[in-house]
C-alpha cells in the first residue's frame, strides 16, 4: 500500500486523473479525513476533490505497478510531502 498526498488546480485535472488511475488493474481510493471514494470514480473524485487534505491511497503489492501509477500522477501529488510505503500482502 501506498499514500501520497495529492491535490487539483481545476476539473479538468480530476478527469485526467481518474482516466489516468482506471488504466491499472490495482485498487485506489481518495482519502480525506473520514471520508473515502474510489479514485477510478469520476463522481467520487469531483465530490471529494476540495478537501486540503485530499491523499491517495493504492493497494498494489507490485512496486513496478505503483512506480507506473505514480509516474502518470505526478502533476497531481505534492512534491513537498513524502509518500508512504506499508507491505501489502
Amino acid at each position: 500500500m501506498v499514500e501520497v498526498s495529492v491535490g487539483f488546480r481545476q476539473a479538468e485535472d480530476i478527469i485526467h486523473f481518474v482516466e489516468t488511475v482506471q488504466q491499472f488493474p490495482c485498487h485506489a481510493d481518495l482519502i480525506s479525513g473520514n471520508r473515502a471514494v474510489d479514485a477510478k470514480s469520476l463522481m467520487g473524485a469531483f465530490a471529494i476533490s476540495q478537501a486540503s487534505d485530499l491523499r491517495l491511497v493504492i493497494y498494489e503489492s507490485s512496486q513496478n505497478t505503483i512506480n507506473q501509477m505514480l509516474s502518470g500522477l505526478q502533476d497531481f501529488t505534492d512534491k513537498n510531502k513524502k509518500k508512504t510505503c506499508v507491505p501489502f500482502a
